[in-house]
């Protein structure tokens, strides 16, 4: 007996599976026949728009290589284009007003990103306290529940919000 997530039976494997066609998943999500898992898709044809690729995750990304951006962008670890930079100052244009930072840049071919430390954070909150994520160089409200206030007293450390 099968239950959610995985409520299919896959005889042939007998396994409980996600899904065993397009129709078990939802009406925008296909099923990936060779790991059984409801997924945006399987091959680049389902994508478009803003993101026109499809990821080994299964779902539609800006890019999946460096070979998919423009000229001085390189296609980052969250599948998207990202200018790349030797100083701050190639950021604040070319980057977007997002991302005024130059990471790596000294040592070659940088990328803009959002912060570098928690004092590039400053302000971007609206009056919350914000962290600058060193994973991916953005500004969060908190990496540890310790950064919370006691109104919103845990960090949800997939969101990096307090809650």
């Amino acid at each position: 007996m099968c239950s959610a997530p995985n409520r299919y039976c896959d005889t042939t494997a007998g396994l409980c599976v996600q899904c065993l066609g397009d129709t078990n998943c939802g009406g925008t999500e296909t099923c990936n026949m060779t790991t059984h898992t409801c997924t945006q898709c399987t091959m680049d044809a389902q994508c478009g728009g803003r993101t026109p690729y499809c990821s080994t995750a299964g779902t539609c990304v800006a890019c999946v290589g460096s070979a998919n951006c423009p000229m001085n962008s390189i296609c980052s670890a969250m599948n998207t284009c990202v200018a790349t930079c030797t100083s701050d100052t190639q950021c604040a244009g070319a980057g977007g007003a997002g991302t005024p930072y130059c990471k790596g840049g000294d040592a070659g071919a940088g990328t803009c990103v959002q912060c570098l430390s928690t004092a590039n954070c400053a302000g971007a909150g609206g009056g919350v306290a914000l962290q600058c994520n060193p994973a991916t160089n953005t500004c969060v409200e908190c990496l540890m529940s310790s950064q919370c206030p006691v109104r919103f007293p845990t960090c949800d450390t997939t969101t990096h919000t307090c809650m």
